[in-house]
């Protein structure tokens, strides 16, 4: 296999939106997805050919949706390093943070007082280096006419930042690849291209062959090894929906994973070119680590293609053996200072704040409905779904209306047939009538306690959550059930 490097460097600041459905926050990621790289050049290669019907050019179909080329994530890099998402079993000394520990590796004995350090390190021997990606939030006022002078806000990737990736494919395709396009290329990439936002410079250097993304040493005299994901990852199971569930991954390695530290996402992208979202997908986070009890069969096929699906668009990668049993790594970091600013915040600034953090912790109930919904097995029919979706939309009388429900015998077996892998259905929902823990989620958020205590102990807030997380369960259990051939109206 050979592959092309190419680093991108921020010329304005750039937003690689991470939020769905607020109007009123902007987040963005802290590195470029392969994804969005693909498309770049997607929109480059129509443009230069002036396609009307792309996917029936040959070299447009290999290059950009049959797979032929692979388009990494690009991450944050300097002139000695790049820097890869951190694993979640790696955790900092808490009050320090001079010195970092891997759980992975670590006993019931461990009681070291821990917190997770920077999103993306390089390990290099028993030292961790740290770069923290330079962002900034920049507040707007809405120029539609019927928009009432809203304040929103924008979290963008700052300037003068390099992010490296790699492009990867067969002599003949990469070779191709890099004769279409020039070495240095002026592009707009991510949200607000049109205004202040997006402009960046793509470099891409000579055909080379490919070398994983991290040196590792896979011989250990210890049979166990651990497997690092550093792009999201899609794994299907045996019905083809997407599922962050352990036992499926087994299966695709053909491996016991013995331990793990995971976190799970529901992702879902704006396909430009087409104009149109892609499915949603639930995924492991990059980060997510397994310790397997040995190598896969087809270990350095999964390093060089990846695994799972949507492999060409940066998903998948994987790197074995780059966590290591070490009994402490020292710590070196790139600083980063904020200042808060003097005086006492103006009210409108409160509300703004207060608005962002509600927000923040909707989509954070969101995801934790479509999970939870994710894990049930055995659904009950679409209508059942639906009549739950819709009492749930009155949070007052919810649980007395599904207690009415249930006496029903046929709902009532439905209910406790659908169950996970710890409960059914009907405890879930009437076993845990502070199924949104909103005081948990909001003591999650540092340094704005000013802000986060006037939602503290507040029914309404507290209601509405539940109300979001209920209805997003019963909406994504409808929708899957809908996709049932077998399905059964009562």
């Amino acid at each position: 296999m050979k592959a092309i490097r190419y680093k991108i460097k921020t010329v304005n600041p750039v937003i690689i939106s991470s939020k769905r459905g607020d109007a009123n926050m902007v987040n963005t990621k802290s590195y470029i997805p392969g994804n969005t790289v693909l498309g770049v050049f997607t929109s480059l290669y129509i443009k230069k050919k002036e396609l009307k019907d792309a996917h029936k050019d040959g070299i447009f179909y290999n290059w950009f949706l049959k797979g032929d080329l692979t388009f990494t994530d690009a991450h944050a890099s300097d002139d000695a390093r790049r820097y890869f998402p951190n694993p979640y079993s790696i955790k900092e000394e808490k009050y320090k943070g001079c010195s970092a520990y891997d759980l992975m590796f670590e006993g019931d004995s461990f009681n070291e007082p821990t917190r997770s350090g920077e999103a993306f390190i390089n390990i290099e021997g028993s030292t961790i280096y740290n770069k923290p990606v330079k962002k900034s939030i920049s507040f707007h006022h809405s120029k539609e006419d019927n928009a009432d002078n809203k304040i929103f806000n924008y979290e963008s990737i700052n300037a003068n930042q390099i992010f490296e990736g790699k492009i990867i494919g067969s002599e003949e395709q990469i070779s191709a690849f890099k004769e279409y396009f020039p070495q240095k290329i002026t592009v707009y990439m991510g949200l607000s291209k049109n205004s202040q936002y997006g402009r960046v410079v793509i470099e891409l250097t000579d055909v080379s062959d490919y070398d994983r993304e991290i040196k590792t040493d896979t011989e250990s005299d210890d049979e166990d090894i651990v497997m690092t994901l550093l792009s999201d990852t899609v794994i299907y199971n045996d019905n083809g929906f997407s599922t962050a569930d352990t036992d499926n991954l087994e299966k695709l390695l053909g491996v016991k994973i013995k331990n793990s530290f995971i976190r799970k996402d529901v992702i879902e992208q704006f396909v430009g070119v087409w104009k149109f979202k892609n499915q949603s997908e639930t995924v492991f986070k990059a980060g997510s680590c397994f310790k397997c009890d040995r190598l896969p069969d087809n270990y350095e096929k999964l390093q060089i293609k990846g695994i799972g699906e949507k492999i060409h668009e940066g998903f998948g990668r994987v790197i074995f053996g780059w966590q290591v049993k070490q009994d402490e790594y020292s710590k070196k970091s790139e600083a980063e200072t904020f200042n808060k600013p003097p005086g006492i915040p103006p009210d409108f600034v409160k509300k703004i704040v207060t608005r962002i953090i509600q927000n923040r912790i909707k989509d954070q109930v969101i995801l934790k409905a479509m999970l939870d919904e994710d894990s049930f097995g055995n659904l009950p029919t679409k209508s059942l779904c639906g009549k739950m979706q819709s009492i749930a939309m009155n949070i007052n009388t919810f649980y007395k209306n599904f207690d009415e429900i249930a006496k029903n015998k046929i709902a009532l077996t439905q209910l406790e047939k659908c169950n996970n892998k710890t409960t059914n259905l009907l405890n879930h929902i009437q076993g845990d009538k502070a199924i949104v823990d909103t005081d948990g989620f909001l003591n999650k958020i540092y340094n704005l306690d000013e802000f986060t205590k006037l939602l503290k102990n507040k029914d309404d807030f507290s209601n509405e959550m539940k109300k979001v997380y209920l209805k997003t369960f019963f909406n994504f259990m409808r929708k899957e059930r809908r996709g049932v051939n077998n399905e059964q109206e009562s």
